[in-house]
């Protein structure tokens, strides 16, 4: 945080703070008014000519229903507390990129957000996000038993999170609710195993490849055990890397990305590759122990994908992306399916 001067032109502040989500949500949730950045631009501040990437947040002074000052009082007090550093411009026309007026800054509307919890549902992946939007970010979610489901207004929300899932009762009509709440253009966010769940009841029509779990050869009955426990993905960070232009990575600066990787099963990579905006790598193994068969198995298929459906998006994050509450580096993705998973180009879906 820096303090910055009162600006009759526009505010902006970058997405590559980890608690940038959390700010942007404090604003929209006291009436301001956001857009986000679509292309990198630079543009004039108070600091001289400014570079600025995919994923920043212009507020407009001449769009809001507050004044001018009440504006400026309102970002530089929710700013300081996140501590994040607030940009004044000095000009609507940038240097390089579109100008602040283009299309090309989409609006953000203030996402209502809803997260299944409760029976059939892994506690420990539930957890896991529920501690970064609600102590990390302070972003609100409302958490809903799965014996709860089917009795609530699902449209009364913009996002649906499914953590890794085992089962749930009325699973179909469950599906059924969760369908018409993507045909009106909502997001569906899928962690984990909730893909299978979701492709096991056509929710979904993603393709998931399960890697090799029997050994080609066992020498004796007493290498049982050896030999598939070499099959086994117990835990393991691999090589990824990812589009930088796609909305699920705003923010991040390097396309290397490494994931935790515990499952024995990957989502397959769909034939519009712009669907995968978040792929295992040619020599995938960073650290840990994968099975050679698993290492030849993984490279260019996916870690993140992008499905339509009806009028809306599911998001499958396959991998999770904040595993045991310390996994900072992928968390950011998460936020960026929340905030930006709606705008995605149906053409990349």
């Amino acid at each position: 945080y820096r303090p910055f001067d009162p600006s009759g032109t526009a505010y902006l502040f970058r997405w590559n703070d980890f608690r940038a989500p959390g700010l942007l949500h404090r604003l929209l949730s006291e009436g301001l008014k956001a857009k986000v950045a679509f292309e990198p631009f630079s543009t004039t501040t108070t600091d001289g000519l400014t570079e600025f990437d995919r994923g920043t947040i212009l507020l407009l002074p001449g769009i809001q229903d507050m004044s001018a000052e009440e504006m400026h009082q309102l970002i530089d007090r929710e700013s300081e507390e996140a501590g994040i550093r607030v940009y004044s411009g000095t000009g609507g026309l940038s240097r390089s990129g579109p100008d602040l007026g283009s299309p090309t800054f989409r609006m953000i509307d203030l996402p209502k957000i809803l997260m299944v919890t409760g029976p059939g549902i892994n506690g420990n992946k539930a957890g896991e996000m529920w501690y970064y939007f609600d102590r990390h970010l302070n972003v609100p979610i409302t958490r809903v038993s799965t014996e709860r489901l089917g009795r609530i207004d699902l449209l009364d929300y913009d996002v649906i999170i499914l953590p890794s899932i085992w089962g749930m009762g009325s699973e179909e009509g469950i599906r059924d609710n969760l369908r018409d709440f993507l045909n009106v253009g909502n997001t569906l966010i899928l962690e984990g195993s909730a893909s299978r769940w979701a492709t096991s009841g056509n929710l979904s029509n993603v393709d998931i490849t399960n890697l090799d779990s029997r050994p080609e050869r066992i020498a004796n009955y007493s290498n049982i055990g050896d030999a598939f426990g070499a099959l086994a993905v117990g835990g393991c960070i691999l090589r990824a890397e990812g589009d930088l232009s796609n909305p699920l990575l705003f923010g991040y600066e390097n396309e290397n990305f490494y994931i935790f990787k515990r499952k024995r099963w990957v989502l397959s990579t769909p034939e519009n590759h712009l669907a995968a905006p978040l792929r295992y790598g040619a020599d995938p193994l960073a650290s840990g122990y994968l099975h050679e068969r698993h290492q030849r198995a993984l490279p260019n298929q996916a870690s993140v994908v992008v499905e339509n459906s009806g009028r809306g998006k599911i998001i499958h994050l396959s991998d999770g992306t904040f595993f045991r509450g310390y996994w900072y580096g992928n968390a950011h993705i998460l936020s960026n399916a929340v905030f930006f998973g709606s705008m995605i180009d149906r053409r990349a879906g």
